[in-house]
């Protein structure tokens, strides 16, 4: 049962905007098992409320929405309208449904990452991904203007390196601003991801459970909310 403190403690992961969906995730699944990521929306609400007296943001509900749809699903994988709404929520910009908004390539890194983190593919993610993704995932990587793909995405999206015909087109110096130019944006990408993975493991290793290990979860470098949140 969680004591007046946890709940104390617990409470401002629940109402703030800055938590991680696989810390609200880790959090419902610890008080409420593992079939609480079948819930509706509503139940979450209320639950949220009657065991935290907390008022959970619609983004907030957004994120454990779309990791919990990728923890009992394949659709993450397979449809590529689930795949965009999973990038915007654990991106932190909610779900849109009553309007198209493509993921763009800072989403996609993420929720690769996260989902990454709390679902370690058992086979290449070029293999998991069905066509229609993994061409998104490069034709709105080139519409950004990468050249190359950040890492993330580099594990699926279907890409033709540009480097190759600029080196061609273009003259030595003219190159080597084009590459510059294209390796900052890949590394800023990749500088976010690294410090959000990092603000992620922080919050995990702040929030009272009951029944799961964070530390083992921080070093396993993150192989699912099982490891974190199982109940006995």
């Amino acid at each position: 049962m969680t004591t007046p403190a946890a709940r104390a403690a617990i409470r401002p992961f629940i109402e703030s905007e800055a938590s991680y969906a696989t810390t609200l995730v880790a959090l419902l699944v610890d008080n409420c098992g593992a079939e609480s990521l079948n819930w509706e929306p509503e139940i979450i609400v209320t639950e949220m409320r009657d065991r935290f007296d907390a008022k959970i943001p619609q983004d907030n509900l957004d994120k454990i929405q779309a990791l919990s749809l990728v923890l009992t699903t394949n659709q993450f994988y397979s449809s590529l309208g689930a795949f965009m709404n999973v990038c915007n929520a654990l991106g932190g910009d909610g779900v849109a449904f009553d309007q198209f908004d493509p993921a763009d390539v800072m989403e996609m890194c993420w929720a690769v990452t996260e989902v990454l983190l709390n679902q370690p593919a058992d086979q290449p993610l070029v293999d998991l991904f069905n066509g229609d993704i993994k061409a998104y995932a490069g034709v709105q990587a080139k519409l950004e203007g990468f050249h190359t793909l950040p890492k993330p995405l580099s594990l699926f999206a279907e890409f033709t390196d540009e480097y190759g015909k600029a080196s061609e087109m273009l003259d030595p110096d003219m190159f080597k601003a084009y590459y510059d130019d294209g390796k900052a944006a890949i590394q800023d990408v990749e500088d976010v991801v690294k410090a959000r993975v990092q603000r992620l493991m922080a919050q995990l290793s702040q929030i009272p459970l009951i029944h799961g290990d964070t530390e083992a979860w921080r070093k396993r470098g993150g192989t699912g909310l099982r490891v974190i949140a199982q109940h006995s």
